[in-house]
């Protein structure tokens, strides 16, 4: 499993142009000499050529026809927001797509794809099952990678992340604010899916139930430590970018199993896990980031009202007294606040854990995330 940033990074792909020769080989290469030839003629005649790249004027393939100039390039903020959408809503395997409720996101979809290509490249609009699903040309699934990882340039430049965050968690997070009897409850949750069918084989649920993730523990024990090696990879870069460069500490954990009708999308077996983030840090995700929606904005300014006492994390100090490069070994801490006077020590190390403040990386040892200022 990826322990920092640092090593997300490096897993992650770098993406800035398409080439022709990037495209599958059974598409028609036209030029502007009148001349059309399969890629994989125009490979072997050519390879990978970047003067034949200027002379090429549209692709086809099966009746399709699309006008296109190489390379293209993504390193852009419309392929920021486009690829934060499609991780998020979109089909990109046999087609590319969306079917969602929010006009917010066909409208990004259509926008984003018309500065890539400098054309209107939607190929329909129809009303399926109560919303709309647009669909952009055959070609367009070829030459916009989405892949599971993050892209590099997003995850290591502030402002792209801010752009790919904002419109991931209107995508696929709920801000959650509540005032029971007990006091104000207030987070944001963002969920994401990974597919674990080859490690949770011999789980049997029937299809569609969602089973939580502590029933998955009682009944099946042997499993749950690979699960915990196993996040979804763009929830676990969407993790690091929100603490590399919003100083936003969040909790990431796994929530529940299902079991899918079909294999297309999440592989048969899933498991989701969640984000959470609460208290400071959800201020400054509102002031830093935010939702797109005024349904979403308007919970978040509720949020901001609630006038919660600073923490001083001062049992912080105490972990880092004891500690040796931020990693601490719980009796250790444990002893120290006793010593303090504490009369519960081990509900600070659960509740900070759970926070984001500190890490569980091991039995009994943690290490500190929270920089104190």
């Amino acid at each position: 499993m990826i322990k920092s940033f640092k090593q997300y990074v490096q897993l992650a792909p770098i993406i800035g142009k398409i080439h022709y020769w990037d495209l599958p080989k059974e598409i028609t290469i036209n030029l502007k000499t009148k001349e059309k030839m399969k890629l994989k003629n125009l490979l072997n005649l050519y390879g990978k050529d970047k003067y034949i790249e200027k002379k090429i004027e549209a692709i086809s393939h099966a009746g399709n026809k699309m006008h296109i100039s190489f390379p293209l390039k993504l390193r852009n903020i419309d392929y920021v927001k486009l690829y934060a959408l499609m991780i998020s809503e979109g089909y990109f395997k046999r087609e590319f797509s969306i079917h969602v409720p929010e006009e917010e996101f066909h409208s990004i979809f259509k926008n984003t794809l018309k500065n890539i290509f400098n054309q209107n490249v939607i190929n329909a609009q129809n009303l399926v099952v109560s919303c709309f699903k647009t669909r952009a040309t055959k070609f367009i699934r070829y030459l916009i990678p989405i892949p599971e990882y993050i892209p590099r340039f997003i995850v290591k430049s502030k402002d792209y992340s801010r752009e790919y965050l904002k419109i991931a968690f209107e995508a696929e997070a709920y801000p959650h604010y509540s005032t029971p009897r007990t006091g104000i409850k207030r987070y944001i949750k963002l969920a994401r899916s990974v597919d674990i069918s080859d490690i949770a084989k011999e789980v049997k649920y029937e299809e569609s139930k969602r089973i939580s993730f502590g029933k998955l523990k009682r009944e099946y024990p042997a499993i749950i430590k690979k699960i915990d090696k196993r996040p979804p990879v763009t929830l676990l870069g969407e993790y690091y970018m929100l603490q590399e460069h919003f100083n936003i500490f969040s909790v990431m954990k796994p929530d529940s199993l299902r079991v899918n009708k079909t294999e297309y999308k999440r592989g048969k077996i899933s498991m989701r896990w969640c984000l959470y983030i609460y208290s400071d840090s959800l201020d400054k995700f509102i002031r830093e980031i935010n939702f797109i929606t005024k349904r979403k904005k308007l919970i978040t300014a509720k949020m901001k009202k609630v006038k919660g006492q600073k923490r001083k994390f001062s049992t912080v100090k105490i972990m880092k007294l004891v500690s040796k490069n931020n990693i601490f070994i719980t009796k250790d801490v444990v002893k120290k606040m006793k010593e303090l006077g504490y009369k519960s020590p081990y509900s600070f190390i659960w509740k900070y854990n759970k926070r984001g403040i500190i890490k569980k990386i091991s039995r009994g040892k943690y290490k500190i995330i929270y920089q104190l200022k």
